[in-house]
């Protein structure tokens, strides 16, 4: 048997930590990968679960991943807050500070604004049980809101009322007189006075649901010229090197993923890679495309023969482009290399197959948006949406959410098969005439499955 010396043994050793060591390198670059793709796809928790994974690998790389880590916890804040889940949105908030402090400046009022829910709802809770509210802890919970944000009106008043409460009536008046922003008319009011006007200022301030804000790594404009990144099927012109890389990884994962039971299969062939630019800011997008000020991207495309040549257009900016935007366009495209597609097919069709493709998270808003119309009486009955001849510039969110329920309504009542048909019959035929072929049904029926349709939805 030859013997091995220290020196050789030392040799291989090494080898094999260099080794386990590169294969752990690969192994934590690949996770942080899956949690980015997570993440721009709207899968939040999977995402914070990859992400927890990554460093898990890696102890010492977790920097790396920390501000999408902590990204993903902040969305899932608003997903919270906008389901008025208050401890959720709390406690998710607390997680993407906990991995980056830094996020806190930009949800201070949203998470401040659940903090005080909770608050307030604890007193509701022991003054509906008859008990005596415990003031001290809710009085610190009000002072670490105001050290997050110190003008922070809610706090103030919650302060006020816990001082009036325990009887403090000068200590309740300085709270109030900071929440109304100084003294008002009559400063000798009564505590009382104080609280209504305090309380009416208050109201008049909350915006518990400011706008998302758009991750920073998508803002960084790089300097010089566009630059190409190349996928399996797009060509991304762009200036900024890591979003041309995780849209073109979004944009795979997209085109892999069926829409509406196959109507949008996973496996479409563009023929032409899809040329994707990505404008620095949404003026340099409007002033190319020449499109209204609420639009988000545009697809395009002609046709050459069977070759379809494909054009997206994006901002960096958009803060519902990897999630909401991008899914939409690209599926215009797929939808338009498909068999039945046909350009004289009416608006609420081609729209509502593009927002069915967008994630979970969208599709909830657009249901959200619906609900709302249903409540102030504005929603539009079928026979109207499908009048629509192109997408209203006025109420173009209310006509993308109802053409999602209808189609995915008429898909889920009958089938992929028969919707198939009503596309073949919609291209020579008036709609009313097609849906009763097809269906067996007029509009004013079609109207009762989308109804049936959103009442089984969330």
């Amino acid at each position: 048997m030859n013997k091995i010396s220290r020196q050789g043994v030392a040799a291989i050793l090494m080898s094999v930590l260099l080794t386990a060591a590169a294969a752990g390198q690969e192994s934590f670059d690949a996770a942080a990968d899956a949690g980015r793709l997570a993440l721009d796809t709207g899968r939040f928790e999977e995402a914070a679960d990859i992400f927890r994974q990554a460093a898990a690998i890696d102890p010492a790389r977790e920097q790396e991943i920390a501000l999408d880590w902590g990204w993903a916890y902040l969305r899932l804040g608003y997903v919270a807050l906008a389901r008025s889940e208050w401890q959720d949105a709390d406690s998710t908030f607390s997680a993407a500070v906990e991995h980056d402090g830094r996020l806190a400046e930009l949800f201070a009022a949203q998470w401040a604004y659940a903090r005080l829910r909770l608050a307030w709802s604890s007193i509701e809770q022991v003054k509906d049980n008859h008990r005596r509210v415990r003031t001290r802890p809710l009085v610190d919970e009000a002072e670490s809101i105001l050290q997050l944000m110190p003008d922070n009106r809610g706090a103030r008043y919650l302060l006020g009322w816990l001082y009036e409460y325990e009887n403090h009536g000068e200590a309740a008046k300085n709270e109030y007189r900071a929440a109304i922003g100084g003294n008002p008319s009559g400063s000798n009011m009564s505590v009382d006075a104080f609280r209504k006007a305090a309380y009416e200022a208050v109201s008049a301030s909350v915006t518990p649901f400011g706008p998302i804000p758009v991750h920073p790594g998508f803002e960084t404009v790089e300097p010089g010229d566009f630059k190409r990144h190349k996928t399996a099927h797009f060509e991304i012109i762009h200036r900024n090197a890591a979003l041309a890389r995780r849209l073109g990884a979004a944009m795979e994962y997209y085109m892999s993923t069926p829409v509406l039971a196959g109507v949008l299969a996973g496996n479409a062939r563009l023929g032409k890679a899809c040329i994707v630019t990505i404008f620095p800011t949404k003026e340099e997008f409007t002033k190319s495309t020449g499109k209204p000020s609420w639009v988000g991207g545009e697809a395009s495309f002609r046709f050459v023969g069977d070759e379809v040549t494909a054009q997206i257009d994006l901002y960096q900016g958009n803060v519902h482009l990897m999630e909401s935007t991008v899914p939409h366009e690209l599926a215009h495209v797929r939808f338009a290399v498909s068999s039945y597609y046909d350009r004289k097919l009416p608006p609420w069709i081609q729209e509502g197959i593009s927002v069915a493709a967008e994630t979970a998270v969208a599709r909830w808003s657009w249901l959200k948006r619906i609900d709302k119309a249903r409540e102030d009486g504005t929603i539009a009955t079928a026979e109207e949406l499908m009048a629509q001849k192109d997408v209203p510039d006025d109420g173009h969110d209310l006509f993308y959410a109802e053409a999602y329920a209808a189609v995915s309504a008429i898909v889920e009542a009958f089938g992929v098969e028969r919707f198939e048909a009503f596309l073949g019959a919609v291209r020579h035929k008036p709609q009313e005439e097609a849906l009763m072929e097809v269906y067996g049904m007029r509009s004013v029926d079609f109207e009762d499955v989308i109804l049936g349709w959103l009442g089984t939805s969330e």
